[in-house]
């Protein structure tokens, strides 16, 4: 999810340049300019950076203050007061010297991430935790009937050949093996019978 938001970002990003590069085609500097405080204006969430440099450095348009003058992409530290803060950005060359950077904050992605990571620990814990009471139950169940049988073969052995062990209709392996213990019982009660 988070690499998907991140690719979104670059989506948006090289849409922005696009936009930009156009502009300059039509109208020059002035428009590339003039697009760049528009796109200022109509950002509502505050993570969108512009920069648009002049042939001697300094700057034009946008609201980042300085930018490094780096074609293509690169991830750039952004001076916000919060520590850790980073801009994806894309940088490139304008006609005549000129030069313009397009940025979004990374911020919001890795706030996503990291609720996603947290969401994923607890989902975790529980799936343990789950897993852990099931494998409870299930060995507690294995040994109840593994004791109820050998409470039933204990009774056989002291003689008392009418004993039975429980078996559900249909059931697991344990009512399977129940029913073949009880068949022989009363194949070995017939015999007795038949001694006697």
């Amino acid at each position: 999810v988070v690499r998907l938001i991140h690719a979104c970002g670059m989506t948006e990003i090289a849409r922005d340049v696009g936009v930009l590069l156009g502009a300059g085609r039509l109208g020059g500097p002035g428009s590339v300019a003039l697009s760049i405080e528009a796109r200022i204006a109509a950002d509502r969430s505050g993570t969108q950076y512009f920069y648009m440099g002049g042939p001697d450095g300094g700057r034009l348009a946008g609201n980042l203050a300085i930018a490094p003058r780096r074609s293509g992409w690169s991830t750039i530290d952004l001076d916000t007061g919060e520590e850790g803060s980073v801009m994806l950005a894309f940088g490139t060359a304008l006609p005549a010297g000129h030069f313009l950077l397009v940025g979004r904050d990374l911020a919001p992605v890795r706030e996503l991430e990291a609720r996603l990571l947290g969401a994923a620990g607890w989902v975790g814990g529980a799936a343990i935790l789950l897993a852990l009471g099931g494998g409870l139950l299930v060995s507690r169940g294995v040994a109840r009937r593994a004791a109820e049988m050998e409470r039933a073969l204990a009774e056989v052995e002291a003689g008392r050949l009418d004993t039975r062990l429980a078996a559900r209709p249909g059931g697991d392996e344990f009512d399977l093996l129940a029913r073949r213990v009880n068949a022989t019982l009363d194949r070995l009660q017939g015999t007795m019978a038949a001694l006697r």
